[in-house]
């Protein structure tokens, strides 16, 4: 029993250490030569009457050649995007489209607000873009912050804010083609519209948006993809992603739901090592409990890491030593056991 006592002290060990392991391993990243808001414009009226919609017009980039130059981590992962109150409340935030160069560049990021959420209007709200903290940041970690929005809309039905925010996001498709190099709009006899690219871009980035503004759109040369998603990577990059992010669901809405400093990943990561181990401990009191518990953590642990609560390298490689564990203790001379 001795051995199996110490075995198990070391996996409780390393299943700490691996719910803790999304700031432990962060690559480090270079702070961007660019990083800046340029605009905001606020809208209400949008999907419904009363919500509120946050466009926040940023820049993030490099010098030098795409990819060389650039991190490997997306900016989805690197760069928070926030609605914070003049105090620091997080009100709302958003996250970064990694279509164009992982996010690297001019870009849109939208907040949403229903009628039952929504900040007060024309108020001291402030829109942030920061560097992600669980991320080593080289020399410094980025901040901005922009206070004087550019647009508080004065529309004041559905029909007029259609117009005024279709018109808003081709400008903004302009903009985005003149530095992406990327035909996003395109001109036809009766209307300018969004091309193929730039419907994929827009219908990801802002919720509602072939519903509030479908004159912007001709559904008949494209149609809206299931859930308006932009798939994501599935190179080997983006499943190794040592930020925690590649997981199967979007867990941006749990940034900041505790504190400022803690993201979706380490939330999910910190509960779910606790749903582990009590699992765990509970298989433990079984007779011949060493045959379903290291086999149990292991496939606990990887579905971890597809969920997006541990970096998937980390979650297969503690996988594969519960699977020699369980070699070992099958194997071992049951009289020393």
């Amino acid at each position: 029993m001795k051995i199996k006592r110490t075995l198990l002290s070391l996996f409780f060990s390393l299943l700490m250490i691996l719910g803790l392991s999304a700031p432990l391993f962060a690559t480090t990243v270079d702070t961007p030569t660019t990083f800046s808001i340029d605009a905001v414009y606020v809208y209400h009226n949008v999907y419904t009457t009363s919500d509120q919609l946050y466009l926040i017009e940023y820049d993030v980039d490099y010098t030098g050649a795409y990819p060389a130059d650039f991190p490997t981590t997306t900016a989805e992962s690197a760069i928070l995007t926030r609605l914070v109150s003049s105090t620091g409340t997080l009100l709302g935030s958003g996250t970064i489209n990694p279509y164009f160069q992982k996010g690297y560049s001019k870009g849109v990021v939208a907040i949403y607000f229903p009628p039952e959420a929504i900040p007060t209007w024309e108020g001291t709200q402030v829109a942030k873009l920061d560097g992600n903290p669980t991320i080593t940041w080289n020399p410094t970690t980025p901040s901005f912050t922009y206070s004087t929005f550019d647009l508080w809309s004065t529309s004041t039905t559905k029909a007029a804010t259609s117009v005024e925010l279709g018109n808003r996001i081709l400008v903004l498709a302009q903009i985005l083609e003149n530095d992406w190099s990327i035909d996003l709009v395109t001109s036809t006899a009766d209307a300018t519209i969004l091309t193929s690219y730039g419907t994929d871009y827009f219908a990801t980035v802002i919720p509602y948006v072939r519903q509030t503004c479908p004159q912007i759109f001709n559904e008949g040369l494209y149609p809206a993809l299931p859930g308006d998603k932009t798939p994501k990577g599935t190179g080997l990059a983006d499943l190794l992603n040592p930020s925690g992010k590649g997981g199967i669901f979007d867990l941006s809405p749990l940034n900041g739901i505790i504190d400022d400093n803690l993201n979706g990943e380490m939330i999910l990561g910190a509960l779910y090592t606790a749903f582990i181990i009590f699992c765990v401990y509970m298989a433990s009191k079984v007779p011949n409990s060493f045959r379903i518990v290291f086999p149990l953590a292991g496939f606990l642990v990887l579905i971890g890491g597809a969920l997006g609560a541990y970096p998937l390298a980390l979650s297969i490689g503690f996988a594969v030593l519960c699977g020699i564990i369980t070699f070992f203790l099958l194997t071992y001379n049951k009289a020393s056991v």
